[in-house]
């Protein structure tokens, strides 16, 4: 006789196919699960997220589960609005009439709608949304609002970045409907419990493990007689590019030599490029850096770099390009935030910065010159992150870590 799988429907809405969504085809393509559920995977529909999604080789044959939806795209028409439009007069305008259409409520009823008719169709069993962060994708939050109406659906919560905490009246209303429809929250750090806790999120519903997902084979590239550092993130002051390029600007002040042999690859977009490409030109480091943007096979350039650097400023908890660089065994300089630092030991597998510190980009220019000048070093702490990837990012224990909060 035949055994009925429970339905398994995961959701996650991002505009670029990045670390947090190759930790979803770590489910949606995991032996242990398919064999208990069977999956669908939901994603609100983007070009370059498609296309990268489609490019991904699977283990399992379950493209027909795949569900693109047609969610509404405003907060991007912001994103774009904040790093394109220069004039004052222009940006005001178009700021306000997003927020007015905001008011009408007419973007997230289009969503509701959507959600709705996504769970008539496929009346899941479970539910797992994928969150960058939170409150961070209003799509997400939305979800989990409709399924305070399916009470049968079992509805777990992930949130991948550290939250951030916000009293505003109208993020108190959304707090209160994401708890009251979630059965378990989890994140990578106890430090972001802490920081969701201050939301008045049920503490109770909440666990703490790290992740696994499958990584492509990079194509190691011969490259020039250059020291090559790595960055993947999105462009923002959150995730640091500025400090790390104000390090470069300490190092040829200081250090000619060696910043004669460094070359910076920038991989990402956002609101900061503006201003970020402003700063490379005022400092004449233009030889020395390059802006790629999104790329899809953002991970060649972490497997071809010497070291990889994660200068985060604030509201960041294990970003999940870092399971990437581990896997590469790649030397990597990162600030000590939340879960980075629970898993990362300083001067084992990585080189880790205060990052409160009032000398942040001026501690950052000295590890990169520690790690130039020490080759061996370098190499013992490259040798060391294999051994901190086996032991806590395992498919193994990423996959019974799961099937026990669905089944709990």
């Amino acid at each position: 006789m035949t055994t009925i799988k429970k339905k398994l429907l995961i959701f996650s809405e991002c505009s670029i196919y990045g670390g947090s969504e190759r930790l979803m085809k770590s489910i949606y393509d995991n032996n242990l699960i398919l064999s208990e559920y069977e999956v669908y995977f939901a994603y609100s529909s983007y070009k370059l997220y498609r296309n990268s999604l489609l490019n991904e080789k699977l283990r399992f044959n379950n493209r027909k589960n795949f569900i693109g939806l047609r969610l509404n795209k405003i907060f991007l028409i912001r994103r774009y609005i904040n790093a394109n439009v220069t004039n004052k007069f222009f940006k005001f305008f178009f700021k306000v009439l997003i927020n007015i259409i905001d008011f009408t409520l007419i973007p997230t009823i289009w969503n509701y709608l959507i959600f709705f008719k996504l769970l008539k169709n496929i009346n899941p069993h479970i539910i797992h949304i994928n969150n960058g962060g939170y409150p961070a994708s209003s799509a997400c939050n939305q979800l989990a609002h409709v399924l305070n109406f399916k009470k049968n659906i079992k509805v777990i919560y992930q949130i991948n970045g550290e939250a951030t905490v916000n009293y505003k009246f109208i993020y108190k209303i959304n707090d209160f409907f994401v708890n009251k429809s979630v059965h378990h929250f989890f994140t990578h750090s106890k430090r972001n419990i802490m920081a969701l806790e201050k939301r008045n999120l049920d503490i109770s519903k909440f666990s703490t493990f790290p992740s696994f997902f499958y990584e492509t084979q990079p194509q190691i590239i011969k490259k020039e007689n250059l020291f090559y550092l790595c960055m993947v993130g999105f462009l923002s002051k959150r995730k640091g590019q500025i400090k790390l390029l104000e390090a470069l600007v300490e190092i040829k002040k200081n250090n000619i030599e060696i910043y004669n042999k460094l070359h910076i690859d920038i991989i990402g977009d956002g609101d900061l490029r503006n201003e970020i490409v402003s700063f490379i030109s005022n400092y004449n480091i233009n030889d020395k850096v390059t802006l790629h943007g999104n790329k899809i096979d953002y991970l060649n350039y972490i497997a071809n770099c010497d070291i990889f650097i994660l200068p985060s400023q604030f509201d960041e908890d294990l970003p999940l390009v870092l399971l990437s660089a581990l896997k590469l065994k790649k030397p990597i300089i990162a600030s000590d935030f939340g879960g980075i630092s629970e898993y990362l030991t300083n001067e084992f597998d990585s080189i880790l910065i205060d990052h409160n510190s009032n000398n942040f980009s001026k501690d950052l220019a000295n590890k990169i010159i520690l790690l130039y000048n020490n080759y061996e070093f370098k190499e013992q702490i490259s040798h060391n992150t294999e051994q901190t990837n086996i032991k806590f990012f395992s498919e193994y224990s990423y996959s019974n870590n799961l099937i026990k909060l669905y089944e709990n």
